[in-house]
């Protein structure tokens, strides 16, 4: 491989301006998983994790890892319901109706539908910031760990004011480095 080649693929994405490699990985890695998640679920979540890292070399994978967190909840509910197939609609309403998940996460499936569907049947190029897909992927890990860890309900009691203070903070750190 030329090095100009190597070069470019090694150095950050210049609209990453002030966003470290750092940043971004401990941030990512303060989004906890809950170890009875099923394997294969985890994996994907992780993926996206690493997907979000990888960003900082190519910024359009933040949309790639929002992209397939939506996917790590459809897998998700499908292995919790032991379904092969449905959309994230009716799998959402079915997991709420069996009360597989609190009341308070039910807000997040329609943004997260719409959000899926525009990146499977894209009409236009979707365009994420590095705060929206880490506080993507923190929701995606909120929502699956309730999915399969009953003890998230009662550790989270407040998910929309933890999301919205986890958010402000992510926001505070980034600008501070753009400083």
């Amino acid at each position: 491989m030329p090095k100009e080649i190597l070069k470019k693929l090694t150095a950050p994405d210049e609209r990453n301006e002030g966003i470290t490699l750092e940043l971004l990985y401990n941030e990512l890695n303060k989004i906890p998983l809950s170890n009875r998640i099923p394997e294969d679920v985890a994996n994907m979540i992780e993926l996206s994790k690493k997907l979000c890292l990888y960003s900082y070399f190519e910024y359009d994978f933040y949309s790639v890892s929002t992209f397939f967190s939506c996917l790590a909840v459809e897998a998700a509910l499908k292995v919790k319901l032991g379904k092969k197939q449905g959309c994230i609609s009716e799998l959402s309403k079915l997991a709420l109706e069996q009360k597989l998940l609190p009341s308070r996460v039910e807000f997040l499936f329609e943004p997260l539908r719409r959000l899926r569907n525009s990146y499977a049947h894209p009409k236009f190029k979707t365009v994420i910031t590095p705060e929206m897909a880490v506080v993507s992927v923190l929701r995606i890990v909120d929502l699956v760990n309730c999915l399969f860890d009953p003890s998230a309900w009662e550790r989270e009691p407040d998910i929309l004011t933890q999301q919205r203070i986890e958010y402000e903070r992510i926001m505070k750190e980034i600008k501070n480095h753009k400083k």
